[in-house]
């Protein structure tokens, strides 16, 4: 196993990779997804992603706790109970598992 030494930072270039979104979780456009693996621990129980969509709308279900941290863009985030809450860039959401939202992306998101 070999072990990178070298430090990185989120405003660094990502080499994304497309990561398309459940067919059945789409409600609304033609969302593109992308991902890019920023870190992972040695022990290879966490990771860093940075994704990004353009606009849409879709439900997204956790599977587990998932952390993010908007980097650009924003998103209205809708959960369970109809509650709807607009995050932008520098907001950071917790998503426990378990838990749903719908996703309303109007133009682009990074996070």
């Amino acid at each position: 196993m070999t072990i990178e030494y070298s430090i990185k930072s989120g405003t660094e270039a990502a080499d994304f990779m497309l990561s398309p979104i459940n067919p059945a979780w789409i409600l609304e456009g033609k969302p593109v997804a992308r991902v890019a693996l920023l870190s992972s621990s040695a022990d290879g129980t966490a990771s860093t992603y940075y994704w990004d969509c353009t606009a849409g709308r879709f439900n997204w279900f956790y599977s587990f706790d998932e952390t993010l941290h908007i980097l650009e863009g924003s998103v209205t985030l809708r959960d369970h109970l109809g509650r709807s809450r607009l995050v932008a860039a520098g907001d950071t959401v917790f998503f426990p598992p378990g838990s749903s939202a719908e996703w309303t992306v109007d133009q682009y998101i990074r996070k």
